[in-house]
């Protein structure tokens, strides 16, 4: 994060229903992890993963194997 700024970080399926918000909020400047394997009751898949600022929106892939 370059810095202070409200974040949205959500999981999705592969249609695009939202599946669990992993966080919204403030995040303070810096780097920042999020521990993605907690939401264990995720069944396998192909997920994507939506990043949101004020002025950023990022989207990645992610695929769940258990």
């Amino acid at each position: 994060m370059p810095e202070k700024a409200d974040i949205s970080l959500g999981l999705y399926d592969i249609t695009g229903r939202l599946v669990k918000t992993l966080y919204s909020g403030t995040q303070e400047k810096g780097y920042h992890t999020i521990n993605v394997g907690a939401y264990y009751n995720t069944p396998t898949g192909i997920y994507f993963i939506r990043f949101e600022t004020n002025n950023y929106k990022a989207t990645r892939k992610l695929t769940i194997l258990k």
